[in-house]
């Protein structure tokens, strides 16, 4: 049966069912994939993975089917374990668990607290992640006319499987005629995306950042707004940043690389010969290079992490690098339902968006009440203050207490290029407020857009 329902090209492993519930079934194209050394167990299938294009990667795939019973989820959750235990390295997990672990995974109020605690339990002590589930809540229905729904199918990985596979991509598709909602995860999908600007916090370091952001600002602007020539300036400081850094700072993680290999070649030769002094002052000149690089590599990740809870010297490189790939995933959007209709290409679904806020936005609307604040008796303020002009040490004390690796707009700029930069452009920031203190709105436009850059 199996063989005729999936085709010739494909290899199996079943588990049957008991009535009605249970059975899993692992299937893959023999020609894609390797799957080897299979366990079956009570309640799941695990295999070792891989690709047979990419040898260098194998990982544990655990296939789930939970029990219904209450009684039997702890001897389940053990069979986890003893799998976890056995199987050392990158593991991804996924089934139908029939078991929740937060309150959101249902959308009624009877919950059992105590099988959600062990399932928590059993989470954080395999150290699993769950992968984000695009586009859906829930992945169960009871069919009744007011339903029970719960999230009971999903899949989790350990954090070496998602530093392996970072570019993933899960998602729901339709019931159909059944009351799960089947999961397609995707393990190589690279979210399109046009590259924004973002300032890098560990620019600063290096020698010639100030010379290239006087340069860029610099440039002049005939006859233009304050607004438009501040526009103006940060998007010729965003390209030029983004070429002196592709020249004066380069790939951090491929100058790493680099250094590592050096230093493990130099290791290597070590075993057989005495290296001469002036290989072992470059072994030790890569060796303080790698302990640098691996600094910035690491202040990067975290700032991309947007972990802000993290002190910057916490060597947690690796955690930094899995939550901006998470960010990047959750904030992908795959396609947009527009009218009845699906849209998928970037382009149009660029078009749609602008179209759809152009329309929303913008638009008059009558108050039907209104409160009558001299009814309230407040006591009265003297807001005099409020029309004198903006100051430049007002500005400068707002800008210091800016966060130094978050940008207060979508330009990418952060509150550090605006602390370290600040003798170079508050001439051009100052006009602008200026501007806008005296009602010249005419660009203001320009400066809430981000900046993209090649």
């Amino acid at each position: 049966m199996f063989t005729e329902m999936l085709g010739s090209a494909f290899d199996y492993v079943a588990l049957p069912s008991v009535g009605l519930s249970g059975g899993i079934l692992v299937a893959w194209r023999r020609d894609i994939w390797s799957v080897t050394t299979v366990v079956t167990r009570t309640w799941s299938i695990t295999a070792k993975v891989g690709l047979l294009s990419s040898e260098s990667l194998n990982w544990w795939l655990t296939v789930v089917y939970g029990p219904c019973s209450d009684a039997s989820k702890r001897d389940f959750l053990q069979e986890l374990c003893d799998v976890r235990s056995s199987r050392p390295g990158p593991w991804l997990v996924g089934g139908d668990f029939n078991m929740i672990y937060m309150a959101a995974d249902k959308n009624s109020g009877r919950l059992n607290r105590r099988v959600m605690r062990w399932f928590s339990s059993f989470l954080n002590d395999a150290g699993l992640s769950e992968l984000h589930l695009n586009g859906r809540l829930f992945t169960w229905s009871n069919e009744r006319d007011h339903p029970t729904l719960e999230r009971i199918d999903r899949v989790f990985a350990s954090p070496d499987w998602l530093d392996a596979l970072p570019n993933h991509w899960l998602r729901a598709l339709s019931s159909d005629f059944s009351d799960h909602s089947p999961l397609l995860l995707q393990t190589c999908c690279v979210p399109w995306a046009k590259r924004r600007f973002k300032f890098e916090s560990i620019w600063p370091k290096f020698q010639g950042f100030t010379e290239a952001v006087r340069e860029a600002w610099e440039t002049p602007v005939q006859n233009s707004d304050p607004c438009r020539v501040l526009d103006y300036k940060l998007r010729n400081t965003a390209k030029s940043l983004k070429k002196w850094s592709s020249k004066h700072v380069g790939s951090i993680r491929l100058q790493l690389a680099m250094a590592r290999e050096l230093v493990f070649r130099f290791d290597t030769a070590q075993e057989r010969r005495d290296l001469s002094p002036r290989e072992l002052q470059f072994r030790n000149q890569l060796k303080l290079k790698c302990l640098g690089l691996s600094s910035l590599a690491r202040t990067i990740a975290r700032q991309r992490s947007r972990l802000i809870f993290l002190e910057a010297g916490d060597a947690n490189t690796k955690l930094f690098h899995l939550q901006a790939c998470h960010r990047s995933r959750k904030n992908f959007i795959a396609d947009l339902h527009v009218d009845g209709r699906t849209v998928s290409e970037p382009n149009l679904m660029s078009s749609e968006l602008f179209a759809h806020f152009n329309e929303v936005l913008g638009k008059e609307y009558s108050r039907l009440h209104g409160i009558n604040l001299q009814r309230l008796n407040l006591p009265e303020v003297d807001l005099e203050g409020l029309d004198y002009c903006f100051s430049e040490e007002e500005i400068w004390n707002v800008i210091r207490e800016l966060p130094s690796e978050k940008a207060p707009g979508p330009d990418g700029f952060t509150g550090l290029f605006y602390r370290v930069a600040w003798p170079i452009i508050k001439g051009d920031v100052i006009n602008a407020f200026n501007a806008f203190w005296s009602l010249d709105h005419r660009s203001l436009f320009l400066i809430n857009d981000a900046l993209l850059v090649c």
